[in-house]
């Protein structure tokens, strides 16, 4: 990290906004759609999907051919 750069500038909000609505969403599964409806700021909202949308891929395993599975003897 640079002079001045914090996570909360690079992420687009900050860490008061969104640890409410990550705790609802994640530990209540309350959806994005119910957020909205709850008062939560869209521009917010969609700020957030973005990355959690972009770290979805950091949940799931790999996809890999069964033709490059390598059998051990």
């Amino acid at each position: 990290m640079w002079s001045g750069q914090t996570d909360e500038n690079e992420l687009g909000f900050s860490y008061q906004d969104a640890d409410p609505i990550l705790s609802l969403h994640f530990d209540e599964h309350v959806t994005r759609t119910k957020l909205e409806r709850q008062g939560f700021k869209k521009s917010l909202l969609a700020r957030m999907w973005y990355w959690i949308e972009k770290g979805e891929q950091k949940e799931r395993l790999p996809v890999i051919s069964p033709k490059s599975r390598v059998v051990l003897s």
